[in-house]
């Protein structure tokens, strides 16, 4: 179940998404993401494992949007 969160309570404080798998009982992760919300935008690091850091493009955040609606939105779009 999602649970809403308002991003409007980010402004300026760093959030942390863990994205993985899970196979079994072992939780695989995949990739982190390290967002900042500044003036209505997301600035989001995308960190993969053997891979360089990469600066997604900042994407608007949205008054009606959870944390998953944004990230979505920041690996489609960012």
């Amino acid at each position: 179940m999602r649970r809403k969160v308002n991003l409007a309570e980010f402004q300026d404080r760093p959030i942390t998404v863990f994205i993985g798998k899970q196979s079994g009982e072992l939780n695989i992760p995949l990739a982190r993401l390290d967002v900042t919300i500044l003036a209505g935008f997301a600035h989001t690091s995308i960190l993969v494992e053997g891979q360089p850091r990469y600066d997604a493009e900042p994407v608007s955040v949205r008054k009606d949007d959870d944390i998953v609606a944004m990230i979505a939105r920041v690996l489609r779009d960012g």
